[in-house]
């Protein structure tokens, strides 16, 4: 399920930081890499869809952890974990099929 109105708050927290990460993220693979001048760079929305990549991640790792959890505590902080980064990776597929609409959010 997509939080608009969390999108809403973050976006007033962070501002819209999409290209500013795609810029920092082409200059490391332009410079660390050796990716050459041809390169177009990442945009905006592929660093939302990058995000999402990371937030699959996450979800994997947290819920491998939670199928061998036995410590009832630990296990509740990785319930909240799973919810937390479900809730990101929704509101990130939100972003990157409905970018436009982001930008004027």
């Amino acid at each position: 399920m997509v939080d608009i109105e969390l999108i809403k708050q973050k976006k007033n927290i962070y501002g819209d930081n999409f290209e500013c990460i795609a810029k920092e993220w082409n200059r490391f693979l332009m410079e660390k890499l050796g990716v050459t001048n041809a390169f177009r760079g990442l945009n905006g929305a592929e660093v939302a869809a990058m995000m999402t990549l990371l937030k699959e991640c996450r979800l994997d790792v947290i819920s491998e952890k939670l199928e061998f959890c036995e410590d009832e505590e630990i296990a509740g902080k990785l319930e909240e974990a799973l919810s937390d980064s479900l809730k990101d990776r929704n509101n990130y597929e939100w972003i990157v099929e409905n970018y436009n609409k982001y930008k004027k959010i």
